[in-house]
């Protein structure tokens, strides 16, 4: 059984000198609000890693790079609702941010953000590293 982790990550962009935080609720409190296994929340945020950092993200950028909004906000879309369902509200959160702009036409900022999305979903990799 995991131990009380609590997924508290923090990333200091160079260019900008700022430092973003990820903050997600502990790995305990997930399971007792989804009714499910520490275990099984290992496993999810786990999968979500692994299925965001090899074919969601893949996806998102290269849907940027074709212009292609529709598929922007598809790609998007899938991880804003895997992330919501995790707690993984920052994450989440800009997502959902890439949804609304690409569904508006909106390019400004589209890859800054999905940017900033990839260095979140990739700061859980460190959190995942710790783990016994």
């Amino acid at each position: 059984m995991a131990s009380e982790n609590s997924l508290s990550l923090s990333h200091t962009q160079n260019s900008k000198a700022r430092r973003t935080r990820v903050n997600m609720v502990s790995i305990k409190e997930i399971a007792r609000d989804r009714g499910i296994d520490e275990d099984l929340v290992l496993e999810c945020l786990r999968e979500f890693y692994d299925y965001t950092l090899n074919h969601d993200l893949p996806g998102l950028f290269r849907a940027l790079d074709e212009n292609n909004l529709g598929r922007v906000s598809e790609r998007a879309h899938s991880i804003k609702g895997a992330a919501f369902n995790l707690a993984l509200n920052e994450i989440g959160n800009c997502a959902q941010q890439i949804v609304i702009k690409s569904r508006a036409g909106e390019t400004d900022g589209l890859r800054q953000l999905a940017s900033s999305l990839e260095i979140q979903v990739a700061e859980i990799a460190t959190f995942l590293e710790g783990l016994p």
